[in-house]
């Protein structure tokens, strides 16, 4: 887990770098209507978040630290954007309450069994024909492999439909998977 103080080294990095910023936000959002209600997992501060709301009408997040939980309320001036402390293995939303889950940058520092949970709960969360974005990288500090055939078992083990994979979109080494929730 990356402290408060280099993630603020992040948050001040993000808002000189426009052009970063929104290449992450158009990765993220490709395809994704406008006006659709989303759910990060692993949402940090919310550095993404803020960048899709608009065009997306509400961002909620869920983050394990409980001090990220609490930067986020200084950092998200957006009343269409919230924070709330969880893993991702448990969320506290509704069934269907979500257009669009995406995760950047988290799954890769997940067990196995805290991958398989937090997919199984997204497809819960998420309506039907609902669309799941997740970048991984090939390395794994949580000691499973994460190739990209075996991360996209894992999607489909969770009961979803896999409609693209991507390759380096914002790392040399990183991969996407796109699926529809069935």
């Amino acid at each position: 887990m990356i402290d408060s103080s280099v993630w603020q080294q992040l948050i001040n990095r993000d808002a000189e770098d426009e052009a970063l910023s929104a290449r992450d936000a158009a990765v993220v959002l490709d395809g994704i209507p406008s006006g659709a209600i989303a759910l990060e997992i692993g949402a940090g501060v919310g550095r993404l978040m803020k960048r899709l709301v608009p065009p997306l009408s509400y961002v909620c997040g869920v983050d394990v630290s409980p001090e990220f939980v609490r930067l986020s309320l200084e950092y998200l001036p957006s009343v269409r954007t919230s924070v709330l402390l969880g893993d991702g293995c448990i969320l506290p939303y509704f069934d269907g309450s979500f257009d669009f889950v995406y995760s950047v940058e988290t799954f890769f520092s997940m067990t196995q069994k805290e991958v398989r949970s937090n997919l199984h709960e997204a497809y819960r969360v998420l309506l039907p024909g609902g669309t799941l974005r997740v970048q991984m990288v090939p390395f794994c500090p949580a000691g499973w492999a994460r190739s990209e055939a075996g991360f996209v078992d894992e999607v489909l083990l969770a009961g979803f439909e896999i409609t693209r994979i991507a390759r380096g979109l914002l790392h040399d080494k990183d991969f996407w998977v796109t699926a529809r929730r069935t």
